[in-house]
């Protein structure tokens, strides 16, 4: 999932969790780092409590420049260099990995075709599926996926 990509990305430039705790208190952090959580997204909040809770505490939040935190706040010394090298590249694909709205983030193939891992980018090392994965997978228990991730590793 592209959030986690950022979100670790995040965590190798400055050595800090960005979202950590419980997932409600995550999902604050998130949204006093990220800004308001836009309103077609909230409306698939089914708990009206919490989605008053959110739609209020995002009426207040206003996203955080990252590569300005990055620079001035948090990025690790010795990174200090790589960060400003590839600011732009940098800010655009921690924002894009970072958006709320599923249709608004990065996908895995846009990622991989970003400027900013352009220079690191082995296509020749890259394994893809063989197919998509069926977009219903049903209420599989874990079992189930063990057994299949297991099969598909040993094959």
């Amino acid at each position: 999932e592209m959030w986690s990509v950022g979100a670790i990305l995040w965590e190798i430039l400055t050595g800090n969790v960005i979202f950590a705790h419980s997932q409600e208190h995550c999902i604050i952090t998130a949204v006093r780092i990220c800004g308001p959580i836009p309103e077609h997204v909230l409306k698939e909040i089914t708990d009206d409590r919490w989605r008053t809770d959110l739609r209020r505490l995002g009426g207040t939040a206003n996203r955080i420049d990252f590569l300005e935190k990055l620079v001035n706040e948090d990025g690790r010394s010795w990174l200090r260099s790589e960060i400003d090298a590839n600011s732009a590249k940098l800010r655009d694909f921690i924002d894009q990995t970072l958006a709320f709205d599923h249709a608004e983030r990065m996908t895995v193939e846009k990622a991989l075709a970003h400027p900013f891992l352009e220079d690191v980018r082995e296509k020749s090392r890259e394994v893809r599926a063989r197919e998509p994965f069926p977009p219903d997978v049903g209420e599989k228990k874990i079992d189930h996926w063990r057994k299949l991730i297991f099969d598909e590793a040993v094959e």
